[in-house]
C-alpha cells in the first residue's frame, strides 16, 4: 500500500524540519551585499526593477544638487547679514592720552556700564 501525503502535510513536515535553521537577514548592508551577489532576487524573491534603481539614483543626485545649491545661496545671504568682523585695532606704545576723569561721562544701560566713556578736553 502506498501512502500519498497531502501538500499540507508535506509543507508542515518541511517547516518542522527547517524550524531550527536560522539565518540572520535584513539591514542595509545585508541588502546591498545580497543585491550585488544576485541572491536577493534568486533566494529571497525580491526583484528590483531597473526603473526603480534609476529613479533612486536620480533622487540621490537631486538631493546632493539641492543641498549644494541651498548651502551656497544661504551662505551668501548669511555673509551679507553677518559680515566678517573688522580686524583688531593696532595699539601704539608711543601714543599716550591725558584726560581728566571728572570731565568724562560713562553711559549706563540698564544700570550697567556700557564699557565706553565720553571725555572732554583730551590732550
Amino acid at each position: 500500500a502506498t501512502s500519498h501525503a497531502s501538500s499540507k502535510a508535506i509543507a508542515l513536515q518541511n517547516y518542522a524540519d527547517q524550524v531550527d535553521e536560522l539565518e540572520e537577514v535584513g539591514g542595509l548592508l545585508w541588502s546591498i551585499k545580497e543585491y550585488f551577489s544576485g541572491r536577493l532576487a534568486g533566494t529571497e524573491g525580491v526583484w528590483l526593477p531597473s526603473r526603480l534603481l534609476a529613479a533612486n539614483a536620480i533622487q540621490f543626485f537631486a538631493i546632493i544638487v539641492s543641498i549644494t545649491a541651498v548651502s551656497i545661496t544661504f551662505g551668501g545671504i548669511i555673509d551679507t547679514i553677518y559680515p566678517a568682523p573688522l580686524p583688531m585695532a593696532e595699539y601704539s606704545d608711543s601714543c599716550w592720552t591725558l584726560f581728566d576723569n571728572d570731565k568724562c561721562f560713562y553711559p549706563q544701560i540698564g544700570g550697567i556700564y556700557a564699557g565706553v566713556g565720553v571725555c572732554r578736553d583730551v590732550s
